[in-house]
């Protein structure tokens, strides 16, 4: 079964990607390099980063499908206080 935690684990590797590359870029602009190179450091990051993460959500999205469902017996008390009399194939009462 696939933890919910490698989900997270990539979506902030996503992060720290995004991160590393708008550090690069200013210091690519700190050491008087061209705007045009900080500006494309930005958008490969970007991209590189949001591809990540992406990866995370579809991994996310099949690990909670593979979990089990919840027991919708799980809590015995009506949701509502006018269901306390119905009863699977009852009418409402009333």
């Amino acid at each position: 079964m696939i933890s919910p935690w490698c989900g997270l684990a990539l979506q902030f590797g996503g992060a720290v990607v995004i991160a590393g590359f708008i550090t690069a870029a200013l210091v690519s602009l700190s050491l008087g390099r061209d705007v045009l190179r900080a500006r494309l450091l930005v958008a490969e990051g970007v991209i590189g980063g949001l591809g990540v993460m992406t990866a995370a959500t579809l991994l996310r999205t099949i690990a909670s499908h593979l979990a089990p469902d919840p027991d919708i017996h799980a809590n015995p008390l009506p949701a509502h206080p006018a269901e306390e009399g119905v009863r699977a194939g009852e009418a409402p009462a009333f």
